[in-house]
């Protein structure tokens, strides 16, 4: 697990096949987050059970995706990244020195 990563993140579902094709697995692959995938039925009541792990505490990723919500792209970020582009390179070169990159905000 990586030492920044704030909880040890978990994913119950049916199948293998199903946890592993998730959606709300795009965040922490992104961020390269380690996920617990739960397959068996028991494993659903024991996450809710138990709140911590040696001082980590267990977090679905289903709710936990605020943790990792820089690291996703959406359709409007992509197109505001390309829609600015240009400006933003113009002001990356014009104030070379003074700031370290030009972006667009993500919110």
């Amino acid at each position: 697990m990586k030492t920044d990563q704030k909880a040890i993140y978990f994913l119950t579902a049916d199948t293998l096949a199903a946890a592993r094709n998730s959606p709300h697995l795009e965040g922490f692959r992104k961020q390269g987050f380690e996920v617990l995938l739960l397959t068996d039925r028991i494993d659903e009541w024991v996450a809710a059970h138990l709140h911590e792990y040696e001082g980590k505490n267990l977090a679905n990723v289903a709710t936990s995706a605020a943790d990792v919500a820089s690291a996703i792209e959406t359709p409007e970020q992509a197109a505001n990244e390309s829609a600015f582009k240009p400006t933003l390179e113009r002001l990356g070169a014009s104030l070379t020195g003074k700031i370290a990159s030009a972006r667009c905000r993500r919110d």
